[in-house]
């Protein structure tokens, strides 16, 4: 199983989603582009990037968190 944090962004306007997955397929080549629940953007204009890839789901669900923290820090300033 693979488990991973990873970055889709808008190339048209830099609006962005972090995100984890759990899949058995290889992240560099899943091309799973988020649930889009709540974020509803054009998927052909996104980009995706893997920040990093883990072992098991809870460090995969902390770098999660602090990615997203770290993104609202940078969001007030």
């Amino acid at each position: 199983m693979y488990y991973y944090v990873y970055k889709l962004v808008d190339l048209e306007t830099n609006e962005f989603y972090i995100g984890s997955r759990s899949s058995k397929v290889d992240p560099n080549i899943n091309n799973y582009m988020g649930s889009m629940k709540t974020w509803k953007p054009d998927k052909t204009k996104l980009s995706k990037f893997i920040i990093q890839s883990f072992n098991n789901i809870k460090d995969m669900e902390e770098l999660e968190k602090e990615q997203e923290k770290e993104q609202i820090v940078e969001l007030k300033q």
